[in-house]
Formats: structure tokens, C-alpha cells, sequence
């Protein structure tokens, strides 16, 4: 049971998420990505190669261990061609599970959907508590959490996100492997991440190498090197949580509470549609997406 446990909750790890609209939920307010970084001559943008060959990636940014935007390396791609509303009606049939949830800044945990009604929630003695998986029908999840969210009348009080899935086999059936994953023996696992804007992966690292694939709409993504970690403030009173950072990096009092934050050297992009993202071994990264968007991420050891 308690094995069982852990494999659930580190699944989790990656998968939680924030609600876009912090100056509804929380008590801080979320400015944007430069206020919330006062010194600027620490911030690089990630670098952009135009399809590099398997020999160039190989030879070039993984050797280095750093992070490249790798532009027209998906042009073939059947799913370029997808969108919400095509995804609906091909696979909306499937039962997907859906994360409900956002950061209780005054209680400095995750809370989740039952938080907003006042329903009895236990912690289990922890002030971290991972947001359970809500499942439902593809077609609905796109329905009111993606296809409604233009109309703020029709928009629901929390962001759901399909995020870190394994399971959707007849739609990655139709995502092929990225050639570079083939510098090692070949992909650990494939995960797909579905949802609408305002979706969020904590700064968290992974141990792993991962190719991070749009298949459509944009993310903002932020990165700090492993060197970067001892001015990360990761999570300390949980194992499982070692590899997540306390801070939110968008949060304009982050340094208040953070001091050490700001001297971190981080590197960023836009991942648009058609365009994959490096991420080296143990990189420290945050994610947001900006408008409905679709990823896959493949990860190799």
C-alpha cells in the first residue's frame, strides 16, 4: 500500500498546477515575468536552432547540458493540425483525469477544488498536499475548461489541467518519438499536457532528459541550471517534494520572502506551436501556458 503510494504521489509531483487568476484566489497578486525579476543581466534567452540533425543535437546542446528551442523539427507531424475542438471529436469518447486546484499562499500548500467549498479536507500532517485526479470524459474537460473560458459568465472557479498522462494511447499513437531522442537507447516514458491558459508546472527538475513538444497554442517557460539549486529553496519537509521549489517565480514579493531568488541566473521562451524545447538532465523549469495548448513531453535517462 504504501508503495503504491509513493509511485501515486511522485507521479503527482510534476503534475501540480496554479490557478491563473491569483489576485481571485490568493492573496498576492501576479505580475508579470519582468517585475518579478529586478536584475535583468541574469536573465538569457534559450538559444534557437532551425532542425539541427540528430549528430548536431548530439555533439551540441546535449553535450553542453543546456537548453535549446528547436524551430521546424515538427512540420511533419499529423497532430500539428489539431486543435480543441478536433481533439473533442476525435478522442472525446476516452475518460481522462483532471487536476483541479491552486497554491494556498497563506497556508503554503496545494489546495485543492474542495477548498472552495468548504468541504473537510484531510493533510495528513503536512502543509503540502497533492490534488487528486478528477476523471471525467475528454469531450467534457475540453468543454468547460478549454472551449468555454473566452465567456467569463460560462468560466468554472478552478483551471483544470490534464497534465503528466500516460494513459491517452490512441492519441499518442499518433505523436511520433522526436529524433533526438534517439542520442540514448530510446524514450522512458511519453506524457501528454492538455488544458487552457493560465495552467502552471511549479519549478520543479525532473531526472531526466526531456524533449518538451507544442502541438499547439504557447507556453512560457523559465530554467535554472542544477548549479542554480541552493538559491532555489526547494521543499524540505517532504521527500517527495525535493525536486519542487517553494517560490513562485512570478510573484512580485517572491525576493521578500525568497532573498537569495534573485540572484539566480535563469534562461526563458516562448515554446510555440510546431516547436520543441530541451531540457537538459535535472534543469530546473517553470511552465504557464498563455492560450489552450497541447504538449508532449518524452523523457529519457
Amino acid at each position: 500500500m504504501q508503495g503504491a503510494m509513493a509511485t501515486q504521489l511522485r507521479r503527482c509531483r510534476k503534475a501540480l498546477l496554479v490557478v491563473g487568476y491569483y489576485q481571485n484566489l490568493c492573496c498576492r497578486s501576479m505580475q508579470t515575468v519582468s517585475a518579478a525579476h529586478s536584475d535583468t543581466s541574469l536573465k538569457r534567452d534559450v538559444p534557437v536552432c532551425v532542425a539541427p540533425t540528430v549528430e548536431a543535437f548530439m555533439h551540441g546542446c546535449y553535450a553542453a547540458q543546456t537548453p535549446m528551442l528547436i524551430q521546424g523539427a515538427m512540420d511533419t507531424w499529423a497532430p500539428r493540425k489539431w486543435t480543441p475542438e478536433s481533439l473533442k471529436n476525435k478522442f472525446g469518447h476516452l475518460s481522462v483525469p483532471v487536476e483541479l486546484g491552486f497554491w494556498n499562499e497563506e497556508e503554503r500548500r496545494w489546495g485543492d477544488y474542495r477548498d472552495l467549498y468548504k468541504e473537510d479536507v484531510t493533510h495528513a500532517g503536512s502543509k503540502e498536499y497533492f490534488m487528486p485526479h478528477q476523471p471525467m470524459l475528454l469531450a467534457d474537460f475540453i468543454d468547460v475548461f478549454m472551449c468555454k473560458r473566452e465567456d467569463p459568465s460560462s468560466r468554472p472557479p478552478l483551471i483544470g489541467y490534464m497534465a503528466q498522462h500516460q494513459g491517452l494511447t490512441e492519441v499518442a499513437a499518433d505523436i511520433p518519438d522526436p529524433e533526438y531522442v534517439k542520442v540514448q537507447r530510446g524514450v522512458d516514458q511519453r506524457n501528454l499536457w492538455l488544458g487552457p491558459a493560465g495552467t502552471v508546472s511549479p519549478l520543479h527538475y525532473d531526472p531526466y532528459h526531456n524533449i518538451l513538444a507544442q502541438v499547439f497554442g504557447t507556453k512560457y517557460i523559465r530554467l535554472y541550471a542544477p548549479k542554480e539549486s541552493s538559491r532555489l529553496y526547494p521543499f524540505t519537509s517532504n521527500m517527495f517534494l525535493r525536486n519542487t521549489s517553494q517560490v513562485n517565480p512570478e510573484d512580485t514579493h517572491t525576493y521578500q520572502t525568497w532573498p537569495e531568488f534573485q540572484k539566480a541566473e535563469f534562461w526563458e521562451c516562448k515554446l510555440r506551436a510546431g516547436e520543441i524545447l530541451y531540457i537538459p538532465l535535472k534543469w530546473w523549469h517553470y511552465v504557464r501556458a498563455e492560450s489552450n495548448s497541447l504538449s508532449a513531453s518524452f523523457w529519457w535517462s
